[in-house]
């Protein structure tokens, strides 16, 4: 195919269609494509009018090569996508199946995604895009700001269960990252972590979180705007800074080690112990409740008008400071007074997508 355009129909390719470079500056494949042999994109190439793909075969984007789909959903139910280019989903929803992918992450550009099976996949996030499903074990979803694509959001359409890897980043200062629960709730059975990545315009992250016992969070860079929700930990390691967010709202601690060597602050809400350790530097309470009755360790400075809400059991401890200009110790009635909740401000965004799953990389 040079420089040609199918807009017929269903084209059903049990063969090889190949896109080569052309005079012009786009190929385009239009229509409902069902790909059960091969397709080979080596030029920039297109699918404009909203026409549906399903991919059971190969597809193979050479370097330089680029394939959008813009529209219409695309269903990958099995085989090898190779993608040494640029491969992008244009709204509308991604579900996987059993296939592999190898080469660059498919880019979801306002979208839903549904990565459900146990396969093998790497996806870079932009724009607004629905988690239409459990994020199955060998997903990799990057919430990637920036990169000449704005901001980023993933959010839940439902409660979900993260069994794969969620990384909150940015390819640069241009757009900030959003994890948001959307009104549900988000439980953590692998990895999720806030990085760095090639700038910060900010990192949030919203809603109530469920850290399962084989769940961890690590935090290398400082997230902001974390409210709506309490926390339920079980494991937990913080490299950088956590402060707000859904700890404005509570932290249940109920077992597994937290490693922070950053700065873990928790504003409003109460802090329960379990079983739990703490290493690291304390955990600081900023007008929060806690019950440090378990049977864990840990260590906690107390800022602002925190309250005791049950004895302090062995291997808790617990101190004050007026560090950090919270200024001079509150009046009997102001130690009953609820702290103020942060902002729920959101930030409009352009584009809206899903994403549904089961695929490899």
């Amino acid at each position: 195919m040079r420089g040609s355009t199918s807009r017929v129909g269903r084209l059903t390719n049990t063969g090889s269609i190949q896109s080569n470079a052309s005079t012009s500056s786009q190929n385009f494949l239009d229509g409902n494509v069902v790909n059960n042999g091969a397709v080979a994109i080596s030029f920039n190439t297109t699918n404009e009018n909203n026409g549906s793909w399903t991919n059971t075969g190969t597809l193979t984007i050479a370097s330089g090569g680029a394939l959008v789909h813009g529209g219409g959903g695309f269903t990958w139910t099995s085989g090898t996508i190779t993608n040494n280019g640029t491969l992008r989903q244009d709204g509308a929803s991604l579900t996987t199946g059993s296939g592999t992918l190898s080469g660059n992450p498919i880019l979801l550009n306002g979208r839903s995604d549904q990565p459900e099976r146990e396969r093998l996949g790497v996806f870079d996030v932009h724009g607004s895009v629905a988690l239409a499903s459990d994020v199955a074990s060998g997903y990799v979803l990057n919430v990637k700001g920036g990169g000449g694509y704005g901001s980023a959001r993933l959010f839940l359409t439902a409660n979900r269960t993260n069994g794969g890897t969620i990384h909150v980043t940015a390819d640069d200062a241009t757009g900030y990252a959003w994890l948001d629960d959307n009104g549900f709730t988000l439980t953590n059975s692998a990895t999720i972590s806030v990085d760095p990545g090639g700038g910060n315009a900010g990192r949030y992250w919203y809603g109530p979180v469920v850290n399962a016992a084989t769940g961890t969070i690590t935090i290398n860079e400082e997230p902001r705007g974390h409210e709506r929700g309490p926390v339920d930990e079980q494991r937990r390691h913080h490299d950088r800074e956590w402060q707000g967010g859904p700890l404005s709202n509570g932290l249940t601690w109920s077992s597994g080690p937290i490693t922070n060597n950053g700065t873990f602050t928790l504003n409003g809400g109460t802090l329960t112990t379990g079983s739990g350790t703490l290493t690291g530097n304390p955990i600081v309470l900023n007008g929060a409740a806690i019950s440090p009755n378990g049977t864990g360790s840990a260590a906690f400075v107390v800022r602002g008008g925190s309250t005791l809400a049950a004895d302090v059991a062995s291997g808790n401890t617990r101190s004050r400071s007026r560090r950090g200009g919270f200024g001079s110790p509150p009046s009997p009635s102001q130690r009953t007074a609820r702290m103020p909740a942060p902002s729920t401000r959101r930030r409009r965004h352009r584009r809206l997508g899903v994403l549904n799953g089961g695929g490899s990389h």
